[in-house]
């Protein structure tokens, strides 16, 4: 009797809990800024602002955000031995170059990327976040998307509620396309191109790897969103 009267008690409670909280209808409510939750389908949610958000296909309109590497720690740890007073002229001086080649190549592969993307993609609105600015970004801080000069434009906003994300895979001149929670995007959304001999592909000719990538992508979104 005594295990009966608690089952109908904890029936009873459910029930009341569903009835005051309807997470699982889009677009309501939450008293918490960030939180994530899982239900059983594997779509994910995100609460943002007191509203709640779904990675699914359920809005036709959204932005693709390239997050490209920019190598911040590296940088950081660069420079922190580049000015520390300890380090003897030729030290520094060293640190200093593998600096500048760091910045070097941080700006080669963004105007890289850029170019390619304005030339072969236009499926949605795209806009390029630096790695190193994810966490903020996810975390509901102002956006900080950066132009094509790579500087930070605050005027650079996705005019839709719902986006994914193009970041880098096993390296950095795979692409892959994911949820803002970086998880595999569900069908029909792309997740990868799979190329035959693409360590070959991209040493002879990177640039029409990562085409190769982008052309697909723009395909597949606007096959899976005519």
């Amino acid at each position: 009797m005594l295990f009966r009267n608690l089952v109908i008690n904890l029936i009873l409670i459910t029930g009341i809990i569903l009835t005051h909280f309807p997470i699982f209808a889009s677009g309501i409510y939450a008293d918490k800024s960030s939180m994530i939750i899982s239900v059983s389908n594997s779509d994910s949610y995100t609460f943002e602002k007191g509203y709640i958000y779904s990675d699914n296909t359920d809005s036709s309109k959204f932005c693709v955000i390239v997050r490209y590497p920019v190598h911040g720690n590296k940088l950081v740890y660069l420079k922190k031995q580049m000015d520390n007073p300890g380090n003897p002229l030729n030290k520094s001086a060293q640190y200093k170059g593998l600096y500048d080649k760091a910045i070097e190549e941080n700006s080669k592969n963004f105007n890289t990327l850029f170019q390619l993307f304005s030339e072969h993609f236009d499926a949605t609105p795209f806009y390029f976040l630096p790695d190193s600015s994810y966490k903020a970004f996810n975390s509901g801080i102002a956006p900080a998307f950066v132009n094509m000069h790579e500087v930070t434009d605050l005027s650079l906003t996705c005019p839709y509620d719902n986006y994914y994300f193009i970041i880098t895979g096993k390296d950095e001149d795979q692409l892959l396309f994911v949820t803002r929670q970086l998880n595999r995007a569900p069908e029909p959304l792309p997740y990868k191109k799979n190329i035959f001999l693409p360590s070959f592909k991209k040493i002879f000719n990177r640039n029409g790897y990562l085409t190769t990538q982008i052309k697909y992508f723009n395909k597949q979104l606007k096959q899976s969103n005519p």
